[in-house]
């Protein structure tokens, strides 16, 4: 199932440019979905964040935040390829013990897939893959 998974979104990056550095993204309502997924679980959850401004630069730390949330993580290496950009990250701290990562944007759509490793503690990991993928939806709800 995993390989699905990463052929399937990775089929969706090479539609969108990389990028070099932060990426530009137009403000408004940002929607989509988040899945994490190993061989024994599953999770899918909405995604929808409004980002503030005509254009929002995110940084690689702030990226990185949005498929691992908990911990932090340090990019080891980076490489523009037509997928988009692939990263090799370290974590500590939250679930994701170390990974790969490609990211690709355009404007109006990001795409964060990584496979990844999971530590669950006391030298147990499990391998997984992680999906952060959204699009700009229109103007942010009025508060």
């Amino acid at each position: 199932m995993r390989k699905l998974i990463s052929l399937s979104c990775l089929s969706l990056a090479t539609t969108l440019p990389a990028f070099a550095g932060p990426v530009t993204l137009n403000g408004g309502l940002w929607e989509g979905q988040l899945t994490v997924a190993t061989d024994a679980f599953l999770d899918e959850r909405p995604l929808s964040d409004c980002l503030q401004g005509e254009t929002v630069a995110l940084s690689t730390a702030d990226l990185l935040a949005r498929i691992e949330p908990e911990g932090q993580c340090t990019v080891l290496s980076e490489e523009e390829t037509e997928e988009g950009t692939e990263l090799a990250i370290e974590c500590t701290g939250g679930t994701i013990s170390e990974g790969d990562v490609i990211i690709a944007s355009t404007p109006d759509e990001l795409s964060i897939m990584a496979d990844v490793i999971f530590g669950l503690g006391e030298d147990l990991f499990i391998p997984g893959v992680v999906l952060a993928i959204s699009h700009n939806a229109g103007a942010c709800p009025a508060e």
